[in-house]
């Protein structure tokens, strides 16, 4: 009977044990819920939110190209002079009282911009080919960077402020495609040091290799122009020989053999192999691959991409 008693007593308590660890498991349960939810419902107010701001974004874009392109348009049509532009911002400031300065001369760029008689006929299709270039930048990624129309501009109305900017002031003339707007953006992100292809691609795909040999053909004729003009010069002439037997198929397989051999050391320096006693010593790397023994093809790839067609234009103008 005792023995009854305090198999009864044991299971007792351990039932009232059991009953407490379920309240304490129930009420961490419940503490951790009401957690979870109560963030949850102020991260669904954030995301309506922000949605509804990126909607907010979307629409003033929006309408800054609409209307700016419709004042463009009207420019161009009726033949707008600088002075009634000018005259017609002046009425509009005096009329405002809670706009800050900066937005005003932001805004007033823009208009001067797109209404000034060099670039008012082009820039309907100017915003087309930006947006192109950015809806693509969306899908393609670059071997080096990931979009780099975003990280080069931004936005889309600052891109198509420095195009008309660049053709305006020096008669540089604005992308005729999507690939040309990529292409000026690499080049925005080359000059501020945030493009590094020694690591990676030096072009865009095969029809990067193609514009760069264009580039070439370009700078062949640049030097037998300047040849010419001093009266013949040997070394002028044998550049541009070997800059001529050049083209997008020898360019891309010397960068891709280059590049080839920069992975395998780069691995090789990373994963060193053991020391062995009878192996020599291993070649030094090879210096940059020269053509015809007169062009450095890494220098020729570093400098031709950058040289403007301008400097090229004052090149011969010197030399006559």
């Amino acid at each position: 009977m005792a023995r009854t008693r305090r198999n009864q007593a044991a299971i007792d308590a351990a039932t009232v044990k059991q009953t407490a660890d379920d309240a304490l498991k129930g009420a961490v349960y419940g503490a951790i819920r009401d957690s979870w939810h109560g963030i949850a419902a102020k991260r669904s107010e954030f995301d309506a939110a922000e949605n509804a701001v990126d909607t907010a974004r979307d629409a003033l874009t929006g309408t800054r190209a609409a209307t700016l392109q419709s004042l463009a348009k009207q420019a161009d049509e009726h033949d707008w002079p600088a002075v009634l532009i000018e005259a017609g911002l002046s009425q509009l400031k005096a009329s405002l009282n809670d706009v800050s300065e900066k937005t005003w001369e932001n805004y007033a760029r823009e208009v001067k911009n797109v209404c000034h008689p060099k670039v008012r006929k082009q820039v309907g299709t100017i915003y087309n080919i930006v947006d192109q270039a950015f809806n693509a930048d969306k899908l393609e990624s670059d071997a080096v960077i990931d979009r780099p129309m975003k990280t080069a501009f931004s936005r889309r109305d600052l891109l198509v402020q420095k195009i008309l900017t660049a053709a305006i002031k020096k008669d540089r003339a604005p992308p005729k495609d999507k690939n040309a707007c990529v292409e000026m953006a690499i080049n925005t992100l080359r000059d501020n040091g945030k493009y590094r292809p020694d690591n990676s691609q030096v072009l865009i795909g095969n029809e990067g290799y193609s514009r760069l040999a264009g580039q070439l053909k370009r700078a062949v004729a640049a030097l037998t122009e300047i040849s010419a003009a001093l009266g013949g010069h040997g070394a002028i002439d044998a550049a541009a020989k070997a800059l001529s037997e050049i083209d997008a198929k020898s360019l891309k397989t010397v960068v891709e053999t280059r590049q080839g051999a920069t992975k395998t050391a780069a691995h090789n320096a990373a994963n060193p192999p053991k020391a062995r006693a009878s192996k020599p010593a291993a070649a030094p790397a090879a210096e940059p691959t020269p053509i015809a023994g007169v062009v450095d093809i890494d220098a020729l790839i570093a400098g031709v991409r950058l040289l403007p067609d301008s400097a090229i234009a004052a090149l011969i103008a010197r030399a006559k």
